[in-house]
């Protein structure tokens, strides 16, 4: 190609093709970042819904975007001189062993709750206290429960829940330190009773009604006819006595007797025990039993004796056994 061609050839070029010719490597790499920048976007899709995806794994964070969370413990053991601090008081039974003290905060209540566990007589317990306007369950136990019973003793709110799984506690509410007490543990709702009447009475209450010479003192608690039911069993000079209390709406002349005991009794006499109306019943073999009723608290009582019994001999014992619930009378 001699000079004249290569110059008619020149010419016959177009001037945008000549552009593209004489900076091919700009337009090159145009493409391969556009090319680039595409692909980019589509990982980042591609990865967004691999985690979306249901059951895909969750991606693993840098050491820089890990942030340490602590939750704090909401149980922890403490002394009985801190629990003593918080105005809480839980004596124990006096061969209990293995206590631990622990506060549980997190409640709904504003005040913690106080916890202990103990055994006696290799059987494990735990006691909880909590400072509150009113009675409530405290126990932290769930269940069904098939029995539930309600009634007041010596100023004290007393329950007892008893369910067919055998789980089962007892509480009482004091209004005077406006604290909740609550025991459960191993054993049937009986042998908590036993084991709480000892707590209580270590309060300064008293839940089994007997004289200071009785022996084999044991308070229970049972429905009987529709009625709450507390009951003092006990010994005195050979004589095995009950003595029940019971809560009741219904004012009749013909008052309900809990006594359990339907004789046969040949003998039968009234007789007034302080202001309150009294049926008694003994036989000739010194069995017997009394009955009567404070109309104004709504409180009925009945006293048994398996033996020694006489209209005297009731009449002393129920006189010694009866405290009323509204104070002496007129």
């Amino acid at each position: 190609m001699n000079g004249k061609q290569f110059q008619y050839w020149m010419h016959a070029v177009d001037n945008d093709l000549l552009e593209e010719a004489q900076a091919p490597y700009a337009r090159f790499h145009r493409q391969l970042w556009t090319i680039g920048a595409l692909a980019a976007c589509l990982c980042i899709v591609l990865a967004a819904g691999y985690a979306l995806r249901p059951g895909s794994p969750a991606p693993t964070p840098s050491e820089a975007e890990t942030e340490t969370v602590t939750i704090a413990n909401p149980m922890r053991e403490v002394t009985a001189e801190e629990v003593a601090a918080l105005g809480y008081e839980i004596p124990l039974p006096a061969d209990a062993s293995d206590v631990t003290y622990t506060i549980i905060d997190g409640t709904e209540s504003a005040a913690p709750l106080v916890e202990l566990t103990f055994t006696q007589d290799s059987a494990a317990y735990t006691c909880r206290a909590l400072k509150a306007e009113g009675p409530e369950d405290i126990s932290g136990i769930h269940a069904q429960w098939n029995e539930s019973l309600d009634w007041t003793v010596d100023n004290l709110s007393m329950q007892l829940r008893e369910a067919d799984s055998g789980e089962a506690w007892v509480g009482w509410y004091a209004p005077a330190q406006e604290t909740q007490w609550c025991l459960s543990g191993e054993g049937d709702a009986l042998s908590l009773l036993h084991t709480a009447q000892s707590i209580v009475e270590s309060l300064g209450y008293q839940l089994a009604v007997a004289p200071p010479e009785a022996e084999n003192v044991v308070y229970n608690a049972f429905s009987l006819d529709g009625l709450t039911v507390g009951e003092t069993v006990f010994s005195l000079n050979g004589i095995s006595c009950a003595y029940r209390m019971a809560a009741t709406m219904e004012i009749e002349e013909d008052f309900a007797d809990l006594s359990g005991v339907d004789g046969p009794f040949d003998q039968a006499d009234t007789a007034e025990l302080q202001w309150c109306q009294a049926k008694l019943f003994w036989n000739e073999d010194g069995e017997g039993k009394i009955i009567w009723f404070d109309i104004v608290p709504g409180l009925l009582y009945s006293l048994h004796m398996d033996q020694g019994a006489s209209r005297e001999a009731l009449l002393d014992l129920a006189g010694q056994l009866f405290v009323p619930a509204q104070g002496e009378v007129g």
